[in-house]
């Protein structure tokens, strides 16, 4: 209540700068739409809206011009497509190997530390160029550094422009969460891909099951979907529309 006050008193002083930080992050959907709806009436009117997000959906909504920040300084300032793949690209694993620098890490605490996150191929080769509809495989290496009683282990699957296509805990199937006691831990995925061609990236995480977070790797693996796959399956199309490939039945009545 305290942050719906606080927005609507800012917006409605006419301010010639209008500065949110983080709105979105909190709040239920209407009070993000009326947010998102204020804002660009804001901007409309010829007022300046500093728009301070992790957002990337939203970002590109609102945002003609954008301002990467890296340690408290500017790391990139621009078109705000190029600074969302800026954004994103500095996130990413750095190197071949997959291992995850400390400071790469959007959260680590005293319990757990994502240390690899490495996308494998079919072939079990790693890369980070997938065959149309052939599924992702995905290894993960955590360090436990005090024992979690109860782990819950995520992956998210995310596009260009930062919206979650996908999600998938370890608990999805109906298994109960892990025990994990001090040590390293290696765990592979294998994530379904109706994904259309096109750049994606990958979010994974560690968590309690009342969802305090552990260790957290966002945007930390670029990978790509290619238009052809193997024998007759391939994107035979010069256009795209959404991310995913749905399943469905055409039956001709008449």
């Amino acid at each position: 209540m305290q942050l719906r006050l606080a927005f609507a008193v800012a917006a409605h002083l006419e301010p010639e700068i209008l500065i949110i930080d983080e709105v979105l992050a909190v709040g239920d959907a209407e009070f993000q739409n009326k947010c998102m709806g204020k804002m660009d009436e804001v901007s409309r009117s010829g007022r300046t809206v500093l728009f301070v997000s992790h957002n990337m959906a939203a970002i590109k909504k609102l945002c003609s011009k954008t301002v990467v920040l890296k340690k408290g300084t500017v790391a990139f300032h621009g078109n705000t497509t190029d600074a969302i793949g800026t954004y994103l690209d500095e996130n990413s694993a750095l190197n071949a190997s997959g291992e995850i620098p400390a400071e790469s890490l959007t959260y680590k605490s005293d319990f757990a530390r994502i240390k690899k996150v490495l996308l494998y191929n079919k072939a079990a080769e790693g890369s980070n160029e997938i065959l149309y509809l052939n599924p992702l495989h995905v290894r993960i290496t955590i360090d436990i550094m005090q024992k979690v009683e109860e782990a819950l282990l995520d992956i998210k699957l995310i596009s260009r422009d930062g919206i979650v296509i996908t999600y998938s805990v370890n608990t999805f199937d109906g298994s109960m969460p892990i025990k994990l006691n001090e040590g390293r831990h290696e765990f592979d995925v294998e994530v379904e891909n109706h994904l259309h061609p096109g750049a994606y990236c990958i979010t994974v995480g560690i968590h309690n099951p009342d969802g305090r977070t552990l260790s957290y790797a966002e945007n930390i693996c670029n990978f790509n979907v290619l238009r052809f796959g193997e024998k007759e399956n391939e994107y035979k199309y010069n256009w795209m529309h959404g991310y995913v490939k749905a399943s469905s039945k055409w039956i001709k009545l008449s």
